[in-house]
């Protein structure tokens, strides 16, 4: 008898025997759903019957952002990469014979056993919403998810938060990951801690660095295979890093032209050092997201390049929308125009843009004549009117006080 001939016949006996017990069968696991429990034996180099709360992988992808997975069969729960995993209740042992009937007798046993110690879990844990694990007898859970989610479940998110504060301490990578930044204790603080005004954010910025969130049917655990890393690996993080700056490229920059121009359209001049601060705040925002993700070597220097150069185009992009819904606003609400006499002073600067002349500046110091009154006027017409010449100039005072430029008029002696 070949291998394959062999194993053919032990599924083939295991899943008759199995179904006198009510146990359904998947791959190399059978289970069954009693009482609000997912009772699970993994038929691998040896036999281990598990149980977990029902409740807890969908309370688990809900967190993961993984809700489809709720969609798809119940044998996810058992052999599902992101499934999480039980607390052992028995183990059993299964020795190999090519004697069907000697193999049917030792199924017999161990399922027989197997009901036998779910009617007792059961009996001494009638409910399952108030079910806790005993981290002791877990069947490889290092990051405490399934204690985590029974704690989630019962209200008790501050424990939870207790629990990854100190893990933080003591330098705890987790086993999921997602992306460079972020791993299940990422996104359990973030549903514990609830909406934060950073999480659009996150999407927006991060998205490139995080999982799509696929089913992961597809990512079944088969016999032999390593659960120790389950690090998510979405197709376009299979490419080299700097194929995303190109592709993204497109789109920052003219953003960032749009934004590092916005103040030209108002007669104030936007101090340089609020961009320099607004790209500093992000950048040590992301590159503090870096260092607590625990990265070393070249992951660690991979991730401070990227950390530094998406907080300069997000502090850019920030600093440029604030701006912008700021002069919207003071624009909006502004007064009917002004006419005023003004003095050209000799005062003019020339700013040579780079790329389109269209980012050229041509600021110009006018003197209103009444009320001794400087403004900054970036217009290119004035630019060239001599200097000490009289210009009649019209302009609008907005809600926040900052002038608005119209126009001028000057009439050549």
């Amino acid at each position: 008898m070949t291998d394959r001939e062999y194993q053919k016949m032990r599924a083939d006996v295991r899943r008759g025997v199995s179904r006198k017990y009510g146990f359904r069968q998947s791959s190399y696991i059978n289970f069954k759903v009693e009482d609000g429990y997912f009772f699970c034996l993994y038929f691998l180099t040896d036999v281990r019957l598990t149980v977990k709360p029902m409740y807890a992988d969908d309370l688990w992808w809900d967190i993961w952002e993984s809700t489809e997975n709720k969609n798809e069969p119940l044998s996810l729960r058992g052999t599902g990469a992101y499934s999480l995993s039980g607390q052992i209740l028995a183990t059993y042992e299964i020795k190999d014979t090519t004697d069907k009937s000697e193999l049917e007798s030792q199924f017999e046993q161990v399922f027989y056993n197997a009901t036998a110690e779910i009617k007792k879990f059961i009996a001494d844990n009638p409910d399952a919403d108030h079910f806790y694990p005993d981290e002791s007898k877990m069947d490889h859970d290092p990051d405490k998810l399934l204690y985590l989610m029974a704690l989630i479940h019962n209200g008790r998110e501050e424990d939870v938060l207790a629990i990854i504060k100190d893990a933080r301490k003591n330098k705890h990578r987790c086993m999921f990951r997602s992306g460079m930044f972020s791993d299940s204790y990422t996104y359990i603080k973030r549903w514990c801690n609830g909406k934060s005004i950073f999480r659009g954010f996150h999407k927006l910025i991060l998205a490139h660095l995080t999982c799509s969130g696929h089913s992961e049917n597809i990512l079944r655990v088969s016999t032999g295979h390593n659960t120790e890393t389950r690090e998510r690996k979405p197709w376009y993080r299979l490419l080299p890093e700097w194929v995303y700056w190109i592709i993204f490229a497109p789109i920052y920059l003219p953003i960032f032209f749009y934004f590092f121009d916005l103040h030209r359209r108002t007669l104030y001049d936007i101090h340089w050092w609020i961009w320099g601060v607004g790209c500093m705040l992000f950048a040590v925002y992301f590159l503090v997201l870096t260092i607590k993700n625990g990265l070393k070597g070249n992951g660690f220097l991979v991730g401070t390049l990227m950390s530094v150069t998406f907080g300069v185009v997000s502090g850019i992009m920030a600093v440029g929308v604030c701006i912008g819904l700021f002069d919207g606003i003071n624009r909006l609400f502004a007064s009917e125009p002004i006419n005023k006499t003004a003095i050209v002073t000799n005062m003019k600067f020339h700013h040579v843009g780079r790329g389109r002349g269209d980012f050229s500046r041509f600021i110009t110091v006018v003197k209103c004549t009444p009320d001794n009154k400087t403004l900054k006027i970036d217009d290119v017409g004035l630019y060239n009117v001599p200097p000490q010449s009289e210009v009649m100039i019209s302009y609008r005072q907005g809600l926040f006080g900052i002038d608005i430029f119209d126009n001028f008029n000057y009439m050549p002696e």
